[in-house]
């Protein structure tokens, strides 16, 4: 599953050509698209779904207010995004105990830890995206202690704590519209990750102070 706008720098095409490959390797998978954004990207992402024989394997569920009902039924949270900010969508995943896969952008390594809570990979790679995919999917044992390390790290705000910035990766800053190809990026003034509010309850579990706190802190433009 992946929580995010619809527009092309969150790297959805990239995580379609992932699952094409993990397919053909005959392994089953079933990927929601969770968000709404741009409609002319949502038009060639269908068209991606149908090109690549992905229509039983790819969801499209629009904007869901109540997004826990997907990362509780998730094995893996995916982020393939080509450029970030924060990334709240990861947090909001790693306080619901999901697995993270996760372009190595913007602030999401200084959520996720690389081996502990997830699996980091460079913007815009299929191969690496698909075959860390493969190995979470394949592993249940290790999903569970990466979901249960995700969660104590989310509730005890260490995603919070400063840590070393990490240079995006020049191929990822100047974008990609499909594996080989560039990116238009996005307009000026689009919705950000944060705009999707992450519920306050749901299946008995109350919402970390550190949900608040980040969407603070995304708010002010960090």
């Amino acid at each position: 599953v992946t929580v995010a706008n619809l527009f092309e720098r969150k790297g959805y095409h990239v995580a379609f050509h992932a699952l094409a490959e993990i397919v053909r390797n005959h392994r089953p998978v079933t990927y929601f698209v969770v968000g709404e954004g741009d409609e002319a990207y949502e038009r060639q992402l269908r068209q991606l779904t149908t090109a690549l024989a992905l229509a039983d394997t790819i969801q499209f569920v629009g904007f869901q207010s109540d997004i826990r009902v997907y990362l509780d039924a998730a094995d893996v949270y995916l982020q393939p995004a080509l450029m970030e900010g924060f990334g709240i969508a990861v947090l909001e995943a790693m306080a619901c105990g999901c697995a993270v896969v996760a372009s190595r952008t913007g602030g999401i390594p200084d959520m996720v830890v690389e081996g502990e809570t997830g699996v980091l990979v460079p913007p815009g790679q299929v191969e690496d995206l698909a075959r860390a995919i493969t190995c979470l999917a394949g592993d249940a044992q290790r999903r569970r202690a990466m979901g249960e390390a995700g969660r104590r790290r989310a509730s005890r705000g260490g995603c919070l704590q400063p840590g070393p910035r990490h240079r995006q990766p020049e191929p990822a800053r100047r974008g990609l519209a499909a594996p080989r190809r560039q990116l238009n990026t996005a307009p000026r003034g689009a919705p950000r990750d944060h705009d999707r509010r992450f519920p306050a309850a749901g299946r008995g579990r109350a919402v970390p102070d550190i949900i608040t706190r980040a969407s603070m802190l995304a708010y002010a433009g960090h």
